[in-house]
């Protein structure tokens, strides 16, 4: 397979702007075991993989754990792994839960952003604990991938809100936890998360409300700082006029001292 094939066959998840990075991973792992029998084809797609998702701890780490498998060989574990990687998830969230409910049980109105596979699941375990459980969720621009997280929280019988990202400071004043997800865990402690994570952090201080980050122990990094990465800004403003500039910043660093607590497996 050539690398124009390669790419090609990535396109749905290279262009995906809207899944967390553990639904990216799943999907990653799925593309990797239909070509399990092609390590050639294995190996371009995980080079082109990496330089691509070097934002997302969890699918860079697990790409480089599988690029490590395939130079050894062990074409037999590598399938394992990605066979079994859906379980490994299953476990993380369980863990994750017990811990935030053993701290937070009591907290009926849960805020939260974008759409974070591990929020997602934490909170429908938490339904099952607390029929009460009220959710709000921004919409989170521009790709607006909110909207997803609500609808599936409320086809999972969740009594969810969403709303739009100008109203989250109205709506954390009357939470009782406001709760994201990370895509990256820096060195220091600062967590990288989508876009409107510091501003919901800095009102989650204003209010005294505990701001809680769920994340599994893959998305931990050595890295000691994050580069703000600059995305299309036609999906801002499309039109061009003078002295109008538009920006566009998909992820952002919640430095440590704004964080309550940080949950993990």
């Amino acid at each position: 397979m050539n690398n124009l094939k390669s790419h090609h066959l990535l396109l749905p998840i290279l262009n995906d702007k809207k899944s967390g990075s553990q639904d990216l991973l799943i999907k990653v792992n799925n593309i990797l075991l239909k070509n399990i029998n092609q390590p050639e084809s294995l190996k371009e797609i995980i080079a082109v993989l990496i330089k691509s998702f070097s934002e997302f701890q969890v699918i860079n780490s697990s790409l480089v754990r599988y690029e490590k498998l395939l130079q050894k060989k062990q074409f037999g574990q590598l399938e394992n792994y990605l066979k079994e990687s859906s379980h490994y998830f299953k476990d993380t969230y369980q863990a994750i839960f017990k811990k935030l409910y053993s701290c937070y049980s009591k907290s009926n109105f849960i805020f939260t952003l974008s759409n974070s596979r591990t929020v997602i699941e934490v909170l429908k375990l938490w339904k099952h604990q607390n029929k009460k459980i009220k959710v709000v969720v921004c919409e989170s621009r521009p790709k607006l991938e909110g909207r997803i997280a609500a609808k599936e929280l409320a086809l999972n019988d969740v009594s969810t809100y969403l709303i739009t990202d100008a109203m989250m400071a109205g709506f954390i004043q009357k939470a009782d936890l406001v709760l994201i997800g990370s895509d990256k865990i820096l060195i220091d402690g600062s967590v990288i998360n989508k876009t409107g994570s510091l501003s919901a952090a800095i009102a989650a201080k204003y209010y005294k409300k505990p701001f809680v980050v769920a994340a599994s122990k893959q998305k931990i990094s050595k890295q000691v700082s994050y580069e703000v990465i600059e995305e299309n800004t036609k999906e801002i403003f499309h039109k061009k006029i003078n002295k109008l500039n538009s920006v566009n910043i998909y992820f952002e660093v919640i430095p440590k001292n704004l964080i309550t607590k940080f949950v993990s497996d």
